[in-house]
């Protein structure tokens, strides 16, 4: 497994965070975690890296829509 395909730092901090305190998948009272809910804690933390970068991604969209607008050219003329 090549390292670009491990988690990053803000994922794993988001699966400790989720360790102590995810109400579906957390650490049982004696500290205990079954893999299965370690795998729910990762996937939920690389699920919210891609919303995050959606978002962000959205916004760059609206801003060049909002460009191309102020140029006279309606955004769903152009882009079809």
């Amino acid at each position: 497994m090549d390292s670009k395909d491990w988690l990053g730092d803000q994922q794993m901090s988001q699966v400790v965070k989720g360790y102590f305190n995810n109400p579906d998948f957390s650490a049982s009272l004696d500290g205990s975690i079954s893999l299965w809910n370690i795998y729910n804690l990762m996937k939920e933390a690389n699920k919210n890296s891609y919303i995050d970068r959606f978002i962000s991604r959205a916004k760059e969209i609206d801003n060049i829509e909002a460009h191309i607008a102020g140029r006279g050219v309606a955004p769903s003329t152009y882009f079809k």
